[in-house]
């Protein structure tokens, strides 16, 4: 893979010199990299209220299984394209994404609005409870981008099929 050289890249990509893979490798840095993003939210903060050392040891964990169901997760994708016909993986990753995407917001936005709700009730009712309460929170961003990549990958198995139904009409 070419990291740093957008020249190089460029030229590459011009001259047909990537494999489809590699294309798609493309795809799965800046993912994973911006699943890691949350990394800095684990560590314990200098001033103020310091999150509990077990809070932070599972937040790092659900983060870098977050970045392998990524990894796997487009990697999958990419598979069930080329199983078919190893064609467009890119445009149709990325458009599939879109209405996936929004149905998990639909879904998410109204599920973290309750899951708020919950945490003030058990910091007056249940203080114990309510310091257990984010690691079980935490565990949802690993279980949310398992569920969008699946979700991708039936929506391009879906997209195949439809695909090659058309082929069998004509």
């Amino acid at each position: 893979m070419i990291l740093f050289s957008s020249r190089k890249l460029e030229k590459a990509l011009a001259e047909g010199n990537l494999s489809n893979w590699v294309k798609t490798k493309y795809i799965i840095v800046p993912a994973v990299i911006m699943s890691l993003f949350s990394l800095p939210y684990i560590f314990q903060p200098i001033y103020g209220e310091r999150i509990p050392l077990l809070n932070s040891f599972f937040n790092f964990i659900f983060v870098i299984t977050g970045a392998f169901i990524t990894y796997f997760g487009i990697k999958k994708c990419f598979q069930t394209n080329e199983t078919f016909d190893r064609r467009n993986f890119f445009k149709r990753f990325f458009v599939l994404s879109v209405p996936v995407l929004m149905k998990l917001i639909i879904i998410v936005f109204p599920l973290t609005i309750i899951a708020g709700i919950c945490a003030y009730r058990l910091r007056v009712i249940h203080p114990t409870i309510y310091k257990r309460f984010p690691i079980a929170l935490s565990l949802l961003g690993p279980v949310i981008t398992y569920i969008y990549y699946r979700l991708i990958n039936a929506s391009l198995i879906r997209l195949t099929n439809l695909i090659k139904g058309k082929d069998g009409d004509q």
